[in-house]
């Protein structure tokens, strides 16, 4: 699959907006999303139960976003050298898009909360 570059606009209350550029690179079904020498588990989850990243390439990621479907970050951090633990409670049910920088380029991965 080609990857996908969709451009994000958000709005607030005042009307005032901001840009958020994603590229899809990789879409899965309802199995665990994985790109190359990452894994992204489970790809549903209930909210609560964390949302497991595996770092399998002996490269860091520069950084991990989680973006909910309004475009905000749920949650970032950056230099992840190793398996990551994302707790899910205070994530409203939804799809969310965790996307990623490394070496390789940027993989985003799709997630559902219910």
């Amino acid at each position: 699959m080609p990857p996908f570059t969709y451009e994000l606009f958000v709005y607030d209350a005042n009307n005032c907006f901001q840009l958020v550029n994603f590229t899809i690179t990789q879409a899965s079904g309802i199995g665990n999303n994985t790109a190359s020498d990452y894994n992204i588990s489970p790809s549903i989850l209930t909210r609560g139960t964390n949302l497991n990243f595996s770092n399998n390439s002996p490269n860091a990621v520069q950084l991990l976003n989680v973006y909910n479907a309004n475009g905000q970050v749920v949650f970032g951090q950056s230099n992840i050298t190793q398996n990551l633990s994302i707790p899910t409670n205070n994530w409203a049910s939804g799809m969310y898009l965790v996307q990623w920088i490394s070496n390789k380029g940027i993989q985003t991965a799709k997630i559902i909360v219910q």
